[in-house]
């Protein structure tokens, strides 16, 4: 099943839980939280797609995850992570960009495909927790930590002042 977004939405509170089913956006998708907001899977395969405008605002995380099975998130739009962090942890596949501002973060974890097409660009801050990321893209980044995982950047990649390696 499906739901599709082609006007205003804004996400501030609660779960946005899938079973066996996917939501496009195609207009424009605000997160706007202090608490934790999480989309997640209670069974089937699910995701989120997004074809238009997503806006990840506040202080609070917005996960993207796996309960008892993921919701990924996959963006042919424009991704513009304003403030707090915006958490990728189920993959995703990835053909426009993602803006990330001073004081956000973008967090990856599980298999992320990113074409040559996207860039990752602010003064913001890039994790990778885990999982297999492959970028073709540029990521022009104001930092960038990884912590876990396999990630390939195949073309420009600039973490800004701070790169920080663990693990």
């Amino acid at each position: 099943r499906g739901l599709q977004n082609h006007g205003t939405a804004t996400w501030t509170a609660g779960a946005l839980q899938m079973n066996g089913g996917s939501f496009t956006n195609n207009g424009s998708f605000t997160v706007t939280n202090a608490a934790t907001l999480q989309c997640y899977g209670t069974g089937g395969v699910n995701s989120f797609n997004n074809a238009g405008t997503f806006t990840k605002q506040g202080t609070g995380p917005g996960n993207f995850t796996v309960s008892s099975t993921g919701g990924s998130f996959n963006n042919n739009g424009v991704v513009d992570v304003q403030g707090g962090t915006l958490a990728l942890n189920a993959g995703g596949t990835h053909s426009n960009d993602f803006a990330v501002a001073g004081g956000a973060t973008l967090g990856l974890n599980g298999t992320h495909n990113f074409s040559a097409a996207v860039d990752i660009t602010g003064a913001g801050s890039l994790s990778v927790v885990g999982g297999t990321i492959t970028d073709t893209g540029t990521v022009n980044i104001g930092g960038a930590t990884f912590s876990g995982g396999t990630a390939t950047f195949r073309s420009l990649f600039n973490g800004g002042s701070l790169l920080t390696v663990n693990g």
